[in-house]
């Protein structure tokens, strides 16, 4: 008996151990939530922010990532997520 209370309580500690380090992980994610797409600019990076783009042949468009707002689409022009 003794035997199975010593399994079970150091499973139970390794098992807290272990989401300590997985909590410790994810809160240096949090720490840096800036957009990966444009980088913290918050201009949409296909047009510079600029809502158009230009082509040779077509002449200037709207930007269809962006759909002319020249914001960023993963994080709406705010630079962070």
């Amino acid at each position: 008996m003794k035997k199975l209370f010593a399994f079970v309580l150091a499973v139970v500690v390794m098992t807290l151990m272990s989401l300590s380090v997985v909590d410790a992980r994810h809160d240096d994610d949090d720490t840096d939530n800036t957009c990966w797409t444009c980088g913290g600019t918050g201009d949409c990076r296909t047009c510079g922010g600029s809502g158009y783009v230009s082509h040779y042949f077509y002449g200037e468009e709207e930007c269809s990532d962006c759909r002319g707002s020249g914001k960023c689409s993963d994080c709406g022009g705010f630079g962070y997520n």
